[in-house]
């Protein structure tokens, strides 16, 4: 006896009628996946069908576009609800942990996006195994129990598929790329929060919207040769040749922040995480304040990138990450620092393939990179599942050791700290609770902030080990410490409205500025204090109000601060624009008096589109040997 497996035909209008239920059930899903965007959603949408026309349309477009592909309606429903699914639930997760939506540039990291998330829950690891079980299964099933219609002829599937491809194309670089249409929807909350565009106008509408803003177009009014000439010029120190040079430690910490010093939290009885650094920037050989990066929880190469290039990420007109425009030599600190005799070392104790760091670093001038899987052990050296603050304390210690042996130049040492990565609950396993405060919180929140704390507690040891380490040379050292971005807990902004409402995203624009500020500051050691103009040029080079400023403004006033700005007519540039807008974020600025303004004057304005031209130059016209 045998078995004879039965395949069903399904004529064409059957398969469309299928695939029509299908797109509409997809979107449906993808709303009930992500219900903080549903209920924002329902209220924007009201009166406004072409907004939900504009996330539903790509569905059956997609669905159509796989079935005259595989002539198999079951398959293209099936594979097409599991990904719009997937990914409307990728990004109310990422929205969740990171405040920060699904971009276009997120596939490019998939793998550390999968560690990340993976990291935090199980579950989400769980979901996405099984997401690619379910993968299987419904191609399975599809070829095996069903097959194409015999009038679904070849002729009509190349067709099918040839305009199907045409129209999503078309649609993609005409409505999904109109910036007129994309502003004119209503956006509940801070319109420059993009969440809040996100969650107002829809996931896919939006994702698509930033599929094109992968590309950057020229600034209005832009020409080469205005920047050629002043990039070409040859200048030299303007102080002789018996100028001190430093060497430049420069250190960011992951996720490091002053977030733990709140009224509402106290640390009596535990170890203040901060005690050593609260304590230190108040000394006259320091200079501390904080700068604003361009996210929040996360982007920590966008903060690389803003301190190392000065060219900044929210001026890049693309939702790419910054470093992929990074791929050929381009002009960045450790470069002009080459030019000014310095040799030049990065070290990050986490994997160099990620964000290209290894060839980003060629690129921008490092002489060397020490990275994790070359240079580190994470079986004996991890801490809460990465390399540890002190053993990259060790590292940047031991490295300068070996350089003042061989080298009579001074260095520059940029170093990436990865341990207070999150996720922070039971990242240090059964942490007990260390701080008190009269806040209700669940013992799921107790367990985030007391994994964050300890970590901050180890970062501030390895402030303190490095300031004892090189109070003690005979050489004159600067440290140049700083954070990357505020910590994204896994409560989302739960933490600043119980311990830090003076931090808040739909707040003023104090408050929303404070979502993205980070502390920073740059210390001498006695060496350095006698024999640079440190302390002079401190008191002359007109630095903001509490010393607060854009990121991009960290590594041209590090060079400023020891007459080193010379080596780039660029970053004398930036050093005049900080003078007149010490922030500037977007469309949000702080001025030289302290106030927050949208709109800058007449002068000024030229100024910050000077610094976009600027910004395009540098990264995709200028050539650099």
């Amino acid at each position: 006896m045998s078995f004879k497996l039965k395949r069903f035909k399904i004529n064409i209008k059957l398969s469309l009628a299928i695939m029509l239920a299908a797109s509409i059930v997809t979107l449906r899903l993808m709303f009930f996946v992500s219900p903080e965007y549903t209920a924002v959603f329902s209220q924007t949408s009201a009166g406004h069908l072409g907004l939900i026309f504009l996330n539903y349309i790509p569905i059956p477009l997609v669905m159509l576009l796989l079935y005259f592909i595989s002539g198999n309606c079951i398959f293209a429903s099936g594979i097409s609800m599991l990904v719009f699914t997937a990914g409307a639930y990728a990004n109310g997760v990422k929205t969740i942990l990171r405040q920060d939506p699904l971009i276009p540039s997120d596939l490019s990291v998939i793998t550390e996006v999968g560690s990340i998330l993976s990291s935090y829950d199980e579950k989400y690891m769980e979901l996405a195994i099984a997401a690619v079980f379910a993968i299987v299964v419904i191609c399975a099933a599809a070829f095996i129990f069903f097959k194409k219609s015999d009038s679904l002829t070849g002729k009509k599937r190349i067709a099918g598929s040839a305009a199907c491809f045409i129209l999503f194309a078309g649609l993609l670089n005409t409505v999904y790329a109109n910036s007129a249409l994309y502003g004119s929807f209503g956006v509940e909350g801070n319109i420059y929060f993009k969440v809040n565009q996100y969650m107002s106008k829809g996931f896919l509408y939006s994702f698509l919207y930033d599929v094109n803003n992968l590309n950057v177009e020229k600034p209005g009014g832009y020409d080469r040769t205005e920047f050629v000439k002043a990039s070409s010029d040859t200048q030299e120190s303007e102080n002789g040749d018996d100028s001190v040079l430093p060497n430049i430690i420069m250190v960011m910490s992951e996720a490091f922040s002053d977030v733990s010093n709140s009224d509402f939290l106290s640390f009596d009885g535990f170890d203040d995480p901060l005690e050593f650094y609260n304590d230190f920037i108040s000394g006259d050989d320091v200079v501390s304040g904080h700068i604003v990066v361009p996210n929040f929880g996360g982007g920590t190469s966008d903060t690389e990138f803003d301190v190392l290039t000065g060219c900044s990420t929210k001026y890049i007109e693309s939702t790419q990450v910054s470093y992929n425009f990074v791929r050929s030599p381009i002009e960045s600190l450790p470069r002009m620092l080459e030019k000014a005799g310095y040799d030049t070392l990065a070290i990050h104790p986490g994997y160099g393939w990620f964000y290209n760091r290894t060839n980003v670093y060629e690129n921008m001038g490092f002489d060397d990179f020490l990275y994790l899987e070359n240079d580190f052990d994470p079986e004996t050296q991890n801490k809460g599942g990465y390399i540890s603050d002190e053993v990259t304390a060790a590292s940047i210690i031991e490295n300068y050791e070996k350089h003042v042996e061989s080298s009579d130049d001074p260095l520059f040492e940029f170093c990436v700290t990865i341990q207070n990565h999150g996720p922070y609950e039971e990242k240090y396993g059964d942490l007990e609770t260390n701080f008190t405060t009269d806040v209700y919180l669940t013992d799921e929140e107790k367990a985030i902030y007391s994994g964050y704390f300890e970590g901050i507690d180890d970062a501030d040891a390895q402030i303190e080990t490095l300031i004892d380490y090189f109070e003690d040379r005979d050489e004159p050292v600067a440290l140049v410490f700083f954070g990357d971005h505020l910590p994204g807990f896994s409560n989302g902004l739960t933490y600043f409205s119980q311990f830090r409402p003076d931090i808040d995203i739909n707040g003023n624009p104090y408050q929303r500025l404070k979502v993205y500020e980070t502390p920073y500051f740059i210390w001498v050691n006695d060496v350095a204090m006698e024999q640079t103009n440190f302390a002079e040029n401190l008191e002359s080079i007109d630095l903001p109000p509490n010393n607060l400023m854009s990121s991009f403004y960290l590594g041209t006033t590090v060079l400023e601060l020891f007459d080193l700005d010379w080596v780039s007519e660029f970053y004398q540039f930036l050093n005049e624009l900080r003078v007149k807008v010490p922030v500037a974020w977007v469309d949000l600025y702080l001025m030289p008096d302290g106030s927050a303004v949208n709109s800058l004057s007449v002068e000024d304005q030229g100024s910050i589109d000077k610094y976009r031209r600027w910004i395009y130059y540098k990264i995709f016209d200028e050539e650099v040997s």
